[in-house]
């Protein structure tokens, strides 16, 4: 879902013009809708029935200055990354954002394969492979990310909204798709911010250990191969950002919900960085100790990016605020 404005006709023969011309790709490309996620619509462009292209229409909340960083980056990483990353495509003028109106477009390469499911103990062991493999990458040339510091902070960085404006915008979702009316409420928003507060300097007493990291590492932002039994690629870095790598362990292991696999895929990521040339690794029981601060934290900030796209999710708006009020004791019923 993206920001409520209007999504372009990519089939109109004047858009479609403009964006082949724009990024020089063949005037026989075949548009087709493939997802419309919590910020960002994309489609997938073919050729004489040949996949080949990624078109991505951002949220109107994202700056071109974010847009252009999270490119940057990519650029960056297609070189020695464990999987494939989406790599951005210049157009005529040599950027990689088409900009129409208020709407702001790229296109990438196409990369074949499938959002994943976890359902062995293989691949729960893969999945933390994968983990440790791109935070080795991540770390080994900080000097290459040092400029994305000062621009994406850290969460222990980033000041709160006040309990006013996260209730204002509840509210306005509220008019749209109903919000659960027990999560309206002052109290619940003013504990739930301060909570977020003490897990974020929690997880800050590991600061040292920053680097860049996904920012949003889950299933559905992985691709797999079915025939090859392996994942292929790590996509959607919108949110990546300088900040301490647990917070994408927590994004690995949030998505599974057999304990075991939890269990398989976090000792797997554990076994890769120990004894390797991973400056960043911390100890086991430390990153244990972590993962409910960090996992509270994360769902915080993910609640905040929502209500700051005006993504039109009321469900899953709903699903966040309980998740961040069920620890609160005596705050919801």
């Amino acid at each position: 879902m993206t920001k409520a404005f209007a999504t372009p006709d990519i089939d109109s023969d004047q858009f479609a013009v403009e964006v082949r011309e724009y990024f020089r790709m063949p005037a026989e490309t075949h548009w087709e809708s493939v997802d419309a996620g919590q910020m960002n619509q994309t489609w997938c462009g073919a050729v004489a029935g040949h996949k080949k292209f990624v078109l991505r229409l951002y949220n109107a909340a994202q700056s071109l200055k974010s847009i252009e960083e999270e490119h940057h980056a990519l650029t960056l990483l297609n070189e020695g990354f464990p999987v494939a990353v989406p790599k951005p495509r210049t157009g005529q003028d040599g950027r990689t954002v088409f900009t129409d109106g208020d709407k702001r477009f790229a296109t990438f390469g196409y990369i074949p394969g499938q959002t994943p499911t976890v359902s062995s103990n293989v691949e729960a062991a893969q999945l933390g492979r994968l983990l440790a493999g791109c935070h080795k990458r991540l770390c080994a040339s900080p000097q290459e990310f040092e400029w994305i510091r000062s621009s994406r902070l850290p969460l222990s960085d980033k000041p709160d909204p006040s309990p006013q404006f996260v209730l204002d915008q509840l509210e306005a979702l509220d008019r749209a798709e109903a919000v659960d009316p027990i999560l309206l409420n002052l109290d619940l928003i003013e504990r739930v911010q301060t909570q977020a507060r003490i897990s974020r300097v929690a997880v800050s007493s590991q600061d040292d250990l920053q680097h860049l990291i996904h920012g949003d590492f889950n299933l559905s932002n992985l691709l797999y191969d079915s025939v090859a039994q392996s994942f292929t690629a790590v996509l959607d870095w919108d949110e990546c950002r300088w900040d301490v790598p647990v917070y994408d362990v927590v994004g690995l292991l949030a998505d599974m919900t057999d304990v075991g696999f939890k269990s398989i895929a976090l000792q797997s990521y554990l076994d890769v960085l120990k004894g390797s040339d991973y400056s960043h690794a911390m100890e086991a029981d430390a990153i244990r100790s972590l993962l409910p601060d960090a996992s509270y934290a994360r769902t915080y900030e993910e609640l905040l990016i929502m209500l700051r796209t005006e993504a039109h999710e009321g469900v899953y708006v709903n699903h966040l605020v309980r998740t961040l009020a069920e620890p609160l004791q005596g705050t919801i019923s």
